[in-house]
Formats: structure tokens, C-alpha cells, sequence
């Protein structure tokens, strides 16, 4: 398409319309010419294998790839599987650091298919880059009534150095606060997250969302 106007006439005022040729350019087009690159310039790298028909294993592998429509699609088609046999290969490469994006990826995906417990949770809660502890809060509040571990693990992060963790932290809290089993820091530790990150509308948002009635507490 190669159109000079490309409005529909209906959103044009009556007087453009009428200086308008709305049929103008639509014999016109772009051609694009396809060429090797200069053998020196060439990528030489070869393309992975086709995920299509790749097995679990390898799929899981792809959640680490450096190409993120590779990692994509990877997520996507094991999610689109929905196999119980994938939770043996999530569960093997949970903390590695250097992996980050994957092991988030797994984390969900777990979850995805309830196979999520209790040890994988913790270390996600230790894990050392920020959005690994941010989706482990995320996908730990289901189990935190009955975890008094978790819980713990939770309360730990209500000092994190990263503001989403703190905010995500401070939404966790709410899942076990007014339990009669709750820590005795619960509430503390959601006052720290109050008086440290005040300023930001959000986070005081989840912190009253999290309080239930124990707003003068």
C-alpha cells in the first residue's frame, strides 16, 4: 500500500473531503530488493534447531537461550504442552544465578503445572538478581497461610535493596498477616515498607491493602 491519504473520509471534515483523492497512490507500492551482505559481513551463524518439534528437554534448555524470541517461544510451547513430564527438567536448573530470565521462566512455569513446593519457593526468595525474588513472592502467596518457612522468607525481604521486591513484598505480607499463626514481625515488617518507600504511591497502596483492619496498628 502505497496510499497519499490514509484516513477514512468519514473522519475528514466535508470541505477536505471534497479536495481530497483518496484513490491517490494506490497504483504505487515498494519493492524491496534482497541481497547477500558482503562475505566479510555475513552471519555465519547457523539458525538453532526448529522448536516445533524439539522435546521437552530441549525446550527447557531454550529458557536460557540469549535469543528472546527463542526463549519465547520456548515458554510458550511448554506452556501450550502442558506436559507433567517437563517438571523433572524445571526443577534440575532452579538457582542457577548466572540465569536469571530462565529461572524465572521456570518458576512459572512450574506453577503453571501446580507441581511449585515449598523448596523451590525458599531459594527463589534467596535468589540473587531481583526478579527471581520478585516472581518467587508472586507465586508464594497461595502457600504462605500454611508456610510458617515461607513466611519467614517473606519478611526477610521487606528490607530488600530493590523497590519491587519491597513492593511485592509488602502485597505477600497481606496473604498471612490476620492468620492466627502469623509471625509477630508481619506487621512490622509492613510498617518498615511504609516508612522506607512512602513516597511512592504503590507501594503505600499494597501496604493498605495488606492491612485488613489493622490500620492503626
Amino acid at each position: 500500500m502505497y496510499r497519499k491519504v490514509i484516513e477514512h473520509p468519514e473522519y475528514l471534515p466535508a470541505e477536505v473531503r471534497k479536495r481530497s483523492d483518496f484513490e491517490s497512490g494506490k497504483g504505487f507500492g515498494r519493492l524491496w530488493r534482497i541481497d547477500a551482505a558482503p562475505r566479510s559481513k555475513r552471519n555465519t551463524t547457523r539458525p538453532g534447531p526448529s522448536l516445533a518439534t524439539a522435546s521437552l528437554r530441549a525446550l527447557v534448555g531454550e529458557l536460557a537461550s540469549t535469543n528472546a524470541w527463542r526463549r519465547d517461544t520456548a515458554f510458550r510451547l511448554l506452556v501450550e504442552r502442558n506436559d507433567r513430564a517437563t517438571v523433572p527438567h524445571l526443577r534440575a536448573g532452579l538457582g542457577e544465578p548466572a540465569r536469571a530470565p530462565a529461572q524465572a521462566a521456570r518458576l512459572n512455569l512450574l506453577s503453571m503445572l501446580e507441581a511449585l513446593d515449598e523448596p523451590a519457593l525458599s531459594q527463589a526468595l534467596e535468589a540473587r538478581a531481583p526478579g527471581v525474588r520478585e516472581v518467587g513472592l508472586k507465586l508464594a502467596e497461595p502457600l504462605l497461610p500454611g508456610s510458617p518457612r515461607l513466611q519467614e522468607g517473606v519478611l526477610k525481604l521487606a528490607t530488600d535493596p530493590d523497590a519491587r521486591v519491597r513492593f511485592q513484598c509488602a502485597l505477600a505480607i497481606g496473604a498471612f498477616l490476620n492468620r492466627p499463626a502469623a509471625p509477630p514481625g508481619a506487621l512490622p515488617a509492613l510498617a518498615r515498607i511504609a516508612t522506607n518507600d512512602a513516597v511512592d504511591k504503590w507501594t503505600r497502596a499494597a501496604v493498605l491493602s495488606s492491612l485488613a483492619g489493622r490500620e492503626r496498628e
